[in-house]
């Protein structure tokens, strides 16, 4: 049988889909928060709403697409629509280098510890360790790029901002988690989707 006369694997092209649905969702719900953040003048509110949103959906989409790469494509993706955007701080390429070792930290992670005997604590392991290479390639870019906008303020707060981070993405984790049960397990969707 040739290559052009085989048919595609359509677990594939759903987990394809499932990626670029989810990656523009979290575009979506983030950018929304950052204007309301702007309307109302309210500092910070749109990194709040990544601290949450992002763990959460990583965590939902790991459990149904059942795949290695799951959150190292969204992230990936994520980040370069974010590239001419606010989202992930000034806009620039750096970002696509920060999401897609943030998404292969959760990855790595959610893989190691989901094998062991630790296996329900592994989206939050995977959270911390997305979250701790998420804070890495931002001190990096702020140490390689002297003038960046905000600079000074990120290395007054980084401390502040990792620990509310990653309290938020525990608390994510947990929701993502009751979300899948209560939800998505054993339905069409989690069948469709299992990679």
């Amino acid at each position: 049988m040739s290559d052009s006369s085989r048919k595609p694997d359509p677990r594939r092209s759903r987990f394809t889909v499932g990626v670029a649905v989810v990656s523009l969702a979290l575009v979506m719900i983030n950018f929304l928060f950052g204007l309301v953040a702007d309307v109302f003048k309210v500092p910070g509110l749109s990194g709040l709403a990544t601290g949450f949103t992002v763990p959460f959906f990583l965590t939902l989409s790991s459990i149904i697409f059942r795949k290695f790469w799951t959150a190292t494509a969204i992230w990936t993706l994520y980040s370069i629509i974010a590239v001419p955007l606010s989202l992930m701080g000034p806009p620039g390429f750096y970002k696509i280098a920060i999401g897609f070792f943030g998404g292969f930290a959760y990855d790595v992670t959610a893989w190691a510890i989901s094998r062991g005997k630790m296996r329900k604590f592994a989206y939050y392991a995977a959270t911390i360790a997305y979250t701790l290479a998420l804070m890495a390639g931002f001190i990096g870019v702020y140490l390689a790029i002297p003038d960046m906008p905000f600079r000074e303020t990120f290395f007054k707060t980084m401390y502040f901002i990792t620990a509310v981070f990653i309290a938020e993405g525990m608390a994510s984790v947990w929701m993502a988690l009751r979300t899948y049960a209560s939800s998505f397990e054993g339905t069409q969707i989690d069948e469709f989707f299992r990679c």
